[in-house]
């Protein structure tokens, strides 16, 4: 199949994606590292991250987590 050359050179603008750069070498390394994990197994890693978060503010704050997110629940 014949691409006009106009329209494969749109296609490979489009579908380019530049490399990540934040700026700071040694934040960039860390969001690279933790991007390409959560890239391969994000369910295996934010699944148990979120129960751990919740157990943890639910003993610190106990019932007001409660009424915040039913608050939160009801008002939107």
């Amino acid at each position: 199949m014949y691409v006009p050359y106009r329209v494969k050179h749109k296609f490979d603008e489009v579908y380019f994606i530049q490399p990540n750069d934040l700026g700071f070498g040694p934040l960039t390394n860390v969001y690279k590292l933790v991007t390409r994990r959560l890239k391969h197994m994000p369910f295996v890693l934010i699944v148990p991250v979120s129960i751990i978060l919740s157990i943890f503010l639910y003993m610190v704050f106990g019932h007001l987590l409660v009424k915040l997110a039913s608050f939160l629940q009801y008002g939107f």
